[in-house]
């Protein structure tokens, strides 16, 4: 069995998916996961698919230093925004296999919402230069 970060209530109703050793940077992957949170699944693709093509942006609220500031992030009342595209493709995927998952489950995928995101560690162990 694979062990997963979040614990739910109802697993009979839910559909879950993990990646590991993605390489992308924690600081990105958190605000992609927080951006995401709450959204039904089909609207989170949709989202990072306009992500990947710059016509809608991430909000940084975290980890904010250094971000410049875009209009497009206004629409989540703030000014300092990205456009994480590495990150945004390997949440895609990630949600893809939650669907491909959802239907081999028997659940129906347009009423998944995301409910628990969780960023991947950041990878200490990695040589650095």
């Amino acid at each position: 069995m694979v062990r997963y970060a979040a614990q739910l209530e109802n697993p009979s109703k839910s559909a879950l998916a993990r990646s590991e050793y993605t390489r992308t940077h924690f600081k990105n992957s958190r605000e992609v996961c927080h951006a995401i949170k709450g959204m039904n699944l089909h609207k989170a693709l949709a989202y990072l698919e306009a992500v990947k093509e710059h016509k809608r942006a991430i909000p940084f609220t975290r980890f904010h230093g250094g971000i410049g500031r875009t209009a497009q992030g206004k629409e989540f009342g703030t000014s300092q925004a990205r456009w994480p595209v590495k990150t945004a493709q390997f949440v895609i995927q990630l949600l893809k296999n939650v669907e491909s998952n959802a239907d081999d489950w028997t659940l129906i995928a347009s009423s998944l919402n995301i409910f628990k995101p969780t960023k991947p560690p950041s990878n200490d162990d990695e040589p650095i230069g």
